[in-house]
């Protein structure tokens, strides 16, 4: 199962300046950073090999990197993946493979950590979201951790037709992104050798939240928003979940 990466050489270029580079993108980066440096704290960087699928212009692989973490990143486009070369090449522990997140290119149970931010929603369809969640347990192994971020389909229609992406306002293409419901991720774990482990959202103000605020109220929805994700997980746009392979 294959499709074609949306991501061409101009807007691969681009994507971290849209999506980054304003106040509530930093803010973004750096909750999602959060996320992620939580899940691997349990772990031993000297004995842990990590796979991002999904990993665009290595944006989150050099955070891993910082962390002390040998990591592989994969991703569909060409254009994404020589942007994260350019920005990792003086990171000596990653590499880059091209591939797909419903075929990965790895050998079944090599990583001891597999994660994936911001693709689940972006792939063709439910089914493919859900086979790529398969690809992941397949990659981790036994024993092992896998960290999935998906869409809420609970707040499908909350959202607007449109989302901000920095300074640009992008339209949402045909029936928008592709959204799961935890029992969805759940199964799929289940039918890979695992099971749920941990569960959180965020974002319950929505990214474009964060993106249309004005900077001097940032601070405060964040706060705001670390609270109400907290109370209110089920309804956060955002949710992570962290799968133990059995």
């Amino acid at each position: 199962m294959t499709v074609d990466t949306a991501y061409d050489g101009e807007s691969a270029r681009a994507y971290d300046q849209k999506r980054f580079s304003s106040p509530g993108g930093k803010l973004i980066h750096r909750r999602e950073v959060e996320i992620l440096s939580d899940a691997l704290r349990p772990l031993d960087p000297d004995s842990t090999q990590v796979l991002e699928v999904g990993c665009g212009t290595g944006r989150l692989l050099a955070e891993v990197d910082a962390l002390g973490f040998r990591a592989t990143g994969i991703d569909p486009s060409p254009y994404m993946l020589e942007e994260a070369r350019r920005r990792l090449s003086h990171h000596e522990r990653l590499r880059l493979i091209k591939g797909e997140a419903a075929g990965l290119p790895v050998d079944s149970g090599s990583f001891d950590f597999v994660y994936s931010l911001r693709v689940l929603n972006q792939t063709e369809s439910r089914e493919y979201a859900l086979a790529a969640i398969g690809e992941m347990m397949r990659a981790a192994k036994k024993g092992g951790r896998v960290l999935i971020e998906f869409m809420n389909e609970r707040r499908a229609r909350l959202e607007a037709a449109s989302v901000r992406l920095g300074n640009e306002v992008c339209e949402r293409k045909g029936g928008g992104d592709v959204r799961l419901r935890r029992r969805d991720v759940a199964g799929a774990a289940a039918a890979a050798g695992g099971r749920v482990v941990g569960y959180q959202g965020a974002f319950l103000v929505g990214m474009t939240g964060y993106y249309r605020a004005p900077p001097w109220a940032l601070s405060l929805i964040d706060v705001v928003d670390r609270m109400l994700s907290r109370m209110l997980p089920g309804w956060c746009s955002r949710c992570y979940a962290v799968i133990e392979k059995l």
